[in-house]
């Protein structure tokens, strides 16, 4: 079973708040995750169902859908898209936008309903990573899902800077 390596970069806000400071923390923490994680953690994790756990689960394995299966990694984030956890749903969501990106492939016909869901999810943390998630599909998967409209450039056209002027 391979190892795979967390590219969170950031301690979680549940360490920031008892005061931990990021100097002192190893850059391979992710809630109950560390480097060298493997398939089986992540199953463990599933098993206990504590949302405070559960939260890190989708963000672990999108990151690192690459480099671990990506229908494993779809299938995990897919498990929690209904969470009754605002954060785990959330990040379940988000999970599947890392997914895009890290992969480049997402499963159309089992992913795009659920991110169509969660841009009308009433809490909005999900909403708010459904925006993202739709982002990284429409940046590298070329598709936009329904319901989700593109952030444009509220600059008019003669509002932009010249290049010479940069």
């Amino acid at each position: 079973m391979p190892n795979f390596s967390l590219n969170a970069g950031r301690p979680s806000w549940p360490l920031r708040r008892l005061g931990v400071r990021r100097s002192t923390l190893s850059l391979d923490l992710m809630g109950p995750f560390s480097a060298g994680w493997t398939e089986k953690d992540v199953e463990t994790v599933l098993g206990r169902g504590l949302p405070d756990e559960l939260l890190y689960v989708p963000i672990v394995v999108g990151m690192n859908a690459a480099d671990c299966d990506r229908m494993w990694a779809e299938d995990v984030c897919l498990r929690l898209v209904d969470h009754v956890h605002f954060n785990v749903r959330g990040n379940a969501v988000l999970g599947l936008g890392h997914i895009a990106r890290t992969c480049g492939a997402l499963s159309a016909e089992r992913v795009f309903p659920v991110l169509e869901r969660a841009l009308d999810d009433p809490h909005p943390y999900v909403r708010g990573h459904a925006e993202s998630a739709a982002s990284e599909v429409r940046q590298y998967l070329g598709v936009v899902i329904n319901g989700y409209e593109p952030h444009t450039d509220h600059m008019a056209d003669g509002d932009r800077p010249d290049e010479k002027d940069q």
